[in-house]
């Protein structure tokens, strides 16, 4: 989930937008990056795989949203900046879902922050944007038929990790 500066950013961003009555905005509590969408999990693979990302290694992420635009179907997003770190921990955790035989969304994948839902003609902000993300950890999430998650469990980004970047 996003950290407070990022959410404040992210707020601050939706109120210039132009949307249209129809746009449904994320609350700033549900901003996230998705790095695997799984579908629904039986009790025993979501214990399998709970116990399995324990062994992830993390980077600390210190991540920018530099691009608005819109998905299909009225979705709007900002994209976030390429980063090493996020593509490592997403393809750690890809093959790592994989290996355990749980199947993953098979589209490629796209990193982004979901602003808004149907929000099909929606005038967005031309002005440049930089908004920092920065997380220390990852979380198995559970995303509600009824909208809303839950955190189920979270990982911090590994110790040598952060004071590896204290160091620099």
């Amino acid at each position: 989930m996003a950290n407070a500066a990022a959410q404040a950013a992210i707020s601050q961003y939706q109120l210039r937008c132009d949307w249209p009555s129809t746009a449904r905005l994320t609350d700033p509590g549900r901003l996230h990056i998705t790095l695997a969408f799984l579908g629904n999990l039986n009790d025993s693979d979501e214990a399998r795989l709970s116990s399995a990302l324990a062994n992830v290694p993390m980077a600390p992420l210190y991540l920018r949203l530099t691009r608005a635009e819109m998905f299909s179907k009225g979705i709007a997003v900002l994209r976030v900046e390429e980063n090493r770190d996020l593509e490592h921990l997403q393809g750690d955790i890809a093959a790592l879902v994989q290996s355990l035989g749980i199947p993953i969304d098979s589209r490629p994948w796209l990193p982004h922050v979901t602003i808004a839902r149907e929000a099909m003609g929606c005038l967005l902000p031309t002005e440049p944007l930089a908004i920092e993300w920065d997380s220390l950890q990852f979380s198995l999430v559970w995303s509600k038929p009824s909208g809303g998650y839950d955190v189920l469990q979270s990982w911090p980004a590994s110790q040598r990790e952060l004071s590896a970047r204290a160091v620099l």
